[in-house]
């Protein structure tokens, strides 16, 4: 078991602009926002996953003091929850007078009939209702929806993703120090170093909170944990067992879709007979490929692993 069951994502969420790990290009907005008192302009937070979108949205709330609500479009992305959740709040008057803010999160998952109607409905409301939307995939919003919105890209450059991995690297040791748990630096450097191509701080910190229940992070606990993810995973897949499956998947946010499909590349041989190599590496391109594209990443990676568990033989 971890020293502590709270997923540190969500225990060490910044509240504050401050805290927040962004480029100083988006910190500077948000700031101006902040010394106005007031986000005036409807937003769309566009970029990669973990790079602190709904982060910021949440701390720019906090810092207004502002009355909002939060809904995920993944779970609430249909008209229905437009028309009873977020207009029963709009048309409902402001406690303190002020402005009052919609968040979507991952909009990219509302339906096209949903981002149409939001359309009007910011029009309708904008007067006295802020709207934010944040998304993973810029293109998956519908022109219309998007032409009504400003627009701030979380994609970072090279430098930019420098600067953010050497203060993600700081807050990672503040995490540890203050979990009081052991940690060599020069290993967490490596194991950053080695995931450089990705930006997804929440990853990283799952990753870490992960490689914590072996004791001291080091180099054999966060290599560890990428050999232990199919340890699990295989016996489930080769009794093929789809249940047990799926729920293993949803136990495992902290392991992206892409990472999970790395690992597999990297560690067949370890699981798999030699002649179902051939066929395990037509399934990852196909699957990888279609996960730039699909609505629920998750829903996909589940069909990767029936596909698996049909097609391939275990050792």
């Amino acid at each position: 078991m971890m020293k502590s069951e709270v997923i540190w994502d969500q225990k060490y969420r910044p509240t504050k602009l401050d805290k927040c790990i962004l480029p100083f290009r988006i910190k500077h907005i948000f700031k101006t926002y902040l010394e106005k008192g007031v986000i005036e302009d409807n937003l769309i937070l566009s970029g990669p996953p973990g790079l602190g979108k709904t982060t910021i949205a949440k701390a720019m709330m906090e810092e207004l003091d502002a009355e909002y609500i939060f809904v995920n479009a993944s779970l609430h992305g249909n008209i229905d929850t437009l028309r009873d959740l977020v207009q029963g709040f709009v048309t409902k008057v402001s406690l303190d007078g002020g402005r009052k803010y919609v968040i979507f999160d991952e909009a990219e998952k509302m339906t096209s009939a949903t981002q149409d109607a939001m359309k009007a409905f910011i029009e309708e409301n904008s007067k006295m209702t802020g709207f934010i939307f944040t998304c993973n995939i810029k293109s998956m919003i519908t022109g219309p929806l998007l032409s009504r919105l400003n627009l701030i890209d979380f994609t970072v450059n090279p430098k930019e993703r420098a600067i953010l991995m050497k203060s993600f690297y700081k807050r990672i040791l503040e995490i540890l120090d203050t979990e009081e748990i052991p940690y060599i630096e020069k290993d967490i450097v490596d194991f950053m170093a080695s995931n450089k191509n990705s930006l997804d701080f929440r990853k990283f910190i799952g990753q870490i909170q992960m490689a914590s229940k072996f004791g001291e992070i080091n180099a054999e606990s966060l290599k560890n944990q990428t050999q232990q993810h199919l340890e699990e995973l295989m016996p489930m897949l080769k009794e093929k067992d789809f249940n047990s499956t799926r729920k293993w998947l949803t136990e495992h946010p902290e392991l992206g879709a892409q990472d999970l499909y790395r690992e597999f590349y990297d560690l067949a041989y370890a699981f798999l007979k030699p002649q179902s190599i051939p066929q395990l590496v037509l399934t990852l391109g196909k699957y990888q490929y279609q996960n730039a594209f699909v609505m629920d990443q998750e829903i996909n990676t589940a069909a990767f692993l029936v596909e698996v568990m049909v097609d391939c033989e275990f050792l």
